[in-house]
């Protein structure tokens, strides 16, 4: 058996090893919703199903000075009511199944632009990558793996020229979690003339959703309250380390000004938009990888507050870019980026093990760092070639 045979039949086998293990996981934490004993434990859904049923009475949302609890906007309350009027156990086993079922999918999609690849072989790979970053998020029902969803999602719609779906996509995902603000405003920036109405017009209708589902004095003082909590939420982020840039630099002993971080964080921003601009526009499909990647990044590193199970956003790009790059170089290098990819990988996924459970794991931002830095040097010869996309992808 010949080794291009020895693929092929590798990869007509592996498809069942991925059903086997998103279906695997899905029993595994149902089961564990089902036997734990108290169904609060491991879990943040009651957090946005608290703010659903408040928004119903007419309470607030989440408390101002809070370091916690429902720090989203008005709209992620109202689109949760369904979950938060079923009984708790299972709204949570409905919330699972959503979750895995969408994540699985999305993996696939992102798969299904590669051609010359093999594609069951590249999905188990993706699989791993994603189920090993996201399992915590998973777990406990966070809106990270909703918001990975819809990001990849809008990669792939990307990859298609369909602008206006990936505006829609990326306003969902600000209903539910404001830091979908950072795709969207990166697709528009970078394609300003097909997007920009339909951002206009989708972000009114955002903001005048809550005014058809409640009294307009009470949304207008949960906006305020959002705003509010955001702010301090935001401050908290500066206050104590977190698993980003700057958690990882104050935890090297470098203390960084509120008004710097913030002017770094913005001139990073700029630089992002540029990279995506001037490198990737014309890249129709590893271009929209790319861009969403670094929309990830900038989520990751520059926004503030992110937790390790935020990382869960960054797998389904990691798994395709580390795989892929066997692939699209035939030289020493393509190993060398493989390994050196997995090592990062490696040190994210197992920060907490490194670090200990009472540290923030400063070993997850820097691997990251390291990551799409080597990330962007190394494929950057690589997808200027003019052959590049008719060689390696479906054709949108």
């Amino acid at each position: 058996m010949n080794k291009n045979t020895m693929i092929e039949f590798i990869d007509k086998k592996i498809v069942y090893l991925s059903i086997i293990g998103w279906m695997g996981l899905g029993i595994f934490l149902i089961f564990f919703i089902i036997i734990k004993h108290n169904p609060y434990d491991f879990t943040v859904t009651y957090n946005y199903w608290d703010a659903s049923h408040n928004w119903i009475i007419g309470k607030a949302l989440s408390k101002t000075g809070a370091t916690g609890g429902f720090l989203y906007l008005p709209q992620s309350a109202i689109l949760q009511i369904p979950f938060a009027l079923l009984p708790f156990r299972l709204a949570q086993i409905m919330w699972m199944i959503l979750n895995i079922s969408l994540l699985a999918l999305s993996c696939l999609y992102i798969v299904k632009l590669w051609k010359n690849i093999p594609k069951n072989i590249l999905y188990f790979f993706v699989s791993v990558i994603t189920i090993a970053l996201s399992y915590d998020s998973l777990r406990n029902g966070q809106m990270n793996i909703i918001l990975t969803v819809l990001i990849v999602f809008v990669a792939y719609n990307l990859a298609h020229n369909r602008y206006k779906t990936c505006i829609i996509l990326s306003i969902l995902g600000t209903a539910l979690k404001p830091q979908m603000i950072i795709p969207l405003l990166l697709v528009v920036g970078v394609y300003p003339k097909r997007c920009i109405f339909t951002a206009i017009i989708g972000m009114i209708i955002l903001f005048l959703f809550p005014f058809l589902c409640q009294h307009p004095d009470y949304v207008i003082g949960q906006y305020k309250n959002t705003l509010t909590v955001l702010a301090g939420a935001q401050n908290l982020g500066y206050e104590i380390p977190w698993a980003d840039f700057f958690g990882m630099l104050k935890l090297f002993g470098m203390n960084i000004s509120q008004i710097w971080v913030y002017i770094f964080s913005f001139v990073s921003g700029v630089v992002i938009y540029i990279g995506c601009l001037v490198f990737f526009r014309n890249r129709l499909i590893i271009g929209s990888m790319l861009t969403m990647t670094l929309a990830v990044a900038f989520i990751l590193l520059f926004s503030g507050r992110t937790e390790m199970n935020t990382y869960c956003m960054i797998g389904p790009f990691m798994g395709i870019l580390i795989f892929s790059s066997i692939y699209i170089n035939a030289g020493r290098s393509r190993w060398v980026y493989f390994f050196a990819s997995l090592v990062c990988w490696f040190f994210i996924f197992a920060s907490h093990s490194i670090c200990g459970k009472n540290i923030m794991p400063w070993t997850a931002p820097l691997a990251f760092t390291i990551f799409i830095v080597y990330t962007m040097i190394y494929l950057m010869p690589k997808i200027n070639v003019e052959d590049f996309e008719s060689k390696y992808f479906i054709s949108g």
